[in-house]
Parts: C-alpha cells; structure tokens; sequence
C-alpha cells in the first residue's frame, strides 16, 4: 500500500510541473576542401566548369588535400547540406575557413561566403543566393602556416527547416582587399547551424 501511494504522489508531482522551455543548441558540420589518394588530389567540394580552385596535395610528415585559389582571380566552390527539421535562422549560420598559402606573407586574403536556400518544389539547380559576407584576413607568416577566418551571422534570408543549404566559397583575389600574391589554400570549413528542441 505505501509503494501504491508513492507512485500517486509521484504522477501527481509531473503532472503539476508546467511544459517544459525549448532548448536552443547548436551544431558544428565539419567538411575538408579535399582529399589524397597518394599525391592524386580529388575535391571534397563541388567545384564549377570556370573560375574552379584546384585539388592539390601537400604535407611531408603528414598528406592533406586543399584548394588551391589563385592569385588574382575570383575561383569559386560550394557546399550543400540539409538542414535539419529542428534547425532555425536566428542567430543565422556562423562559418569558419581553415586556410594556409604557398607564400610566407602576412598579406590579406579575401574570403567572400553566401547562402542560398532551396526546398521541394524549388529550382534545385540554379539557387538564388543572398548578399555575400566578405572579409580580407592575413596570410601564413610561414607558408603552410594554419590561419582561420570567422564569419558570423551569415545572412540565410529565405531558409527554412528541412530545406537544402547552398554555400558559395569564394576567393575575391582581383579585389583591392587581396594583396596576397600566392595561392590561397582552402583546408576545411566549419558550420555552426541552430536548432530548437
């Protein structure tokens, strides 16, 4: 009879307690630019038919595959990726680029990011992409030097939960704000996504 009691006690107690508040959590995607088979490099990302970086290899102790954005030029490559059916656009998408350069120079190098959205019944093909965040960030001292620029708060207007995220990587080397005269070496990229729970 006691043990029947406590467990009324205890259903009375949750059922008293007020629905619980929506957690807020975030979610890190990592994606490598490339990869090597050897010193065969192959791209991790999608790259176009003009204005593509190159998949290259380097390393001695270790191979690591990167792209390689020439000096000079505006060379492009995108990411997709679905979100997910609890993600939400405020706070939007925070955006790491890991990078290195072939050349030792503190020199900027112009990184540029842009999202775009697509969900069923929309043009998978062709997305129409939202203003670019852009930032000039310094190259390696020592070539092969890890550098790392933070993009935060990238605008993702027209998304939705459940859609495919589009994220265009581009480095703006004819741009005033390049002054690094090497090939920029794209090494990885970190997403930081919201979620409501």
């Amino acid at each position: 009879m006691k043990r029947i009691l406590c467990l009324l006690l205890f259903s009375l107690s949750l059922s008293a307690q007020s629905t619980p508040s929506l957690r807020a959590l975030t979610e890190k995607v990592y994606i490598t630019a490339a990869g090597c088979n050897n010193a065969t490099a192959s791209t991790s990302l999608d790259l176009p038919t003009a204005n593509a970086p190159t998949p290259i290899c380097i390393g001695t102790t270790t191979t690591s595959g990167l792209l390689g954005f020439a000096d000079a030029a505006t060379q492009v490559a995108t990411i997709h990726y679905r979100l997910s059916s609890d993600w939400t656009a405020t706070g939007g998408v925070d955006l790491d680029l890991i990078h290195t350069g072939d050349t030792s120079s503190v020199n900027n190098i112009r990184w540029q990011v842009s999202t775009a959205c697509v969900a069923d019944t929309e043009d998978l093909i062709a997305p129409a992409y939202n203003a670019a965040s852009a930032s000039n960030n310094a190259g390696p001292t020592t070539a092969g030097q890890r550098r790392t620029v933070t993009f935060t708060g990238v605008a993702v207007t027209n998304c939705a939960a459940s859609e495919t995220l589009y994220i265009k990587l581009e480095r703006v080397g004819a741009d005033a704000g390049d002054t690094y005269a090497g090939v920029a070496r794209l090494h990885s990229t970190v997403l930081t996504l919201r979620r409501v729970q």
